[in-house]
């Protein structure tokens, strides 16, 4: 089932739709496009999967940010899985823990 083509969306709307999506189908979490309104584009594909859910995106250059704030919000269980197949994908841990 398609979640999301920003093909019809105006560019002025297309970043808080995306924003919106992601929100929809993950875990709290802060999500800033990096990509001018115009360049900036998504399709989000989301399958019921049993008891489980299956999330496919193609898009514009994006990032996402958990804080403090954002861990200690209640978000859905769940396990997630990350592949690129096209451009590249950093994973950036830098959480500081005061023990």
């Amino acid at each position: 089932m398609i979640l999301l083509d920003t093909a019809e969306v105006a560019p002025r709307d297309r970043g808080e739709v995306i924003r919106t999506a992601m929100l929809s189908v993950s875990v709290p979490t802060d999500v800033t496009l990096t990509d001018s309104p115009d360049e900036t584009w998504a399709r989000m594909d989301f399958w019921d999967f049993g008891d489980t859910n299956l999330f496919a995106s193609s898009s514009s250059s994006f990032r996402l940010a958990r804080s403090r704030w954002h861990l200690a919000l209640e978000g859905p269980p769940l396990v997630a899985l990350a592949a690129s197949r096209l451009g590249k994908t950093r994973l950036i841990d830098n959480l500081e823990i005061d023990l």
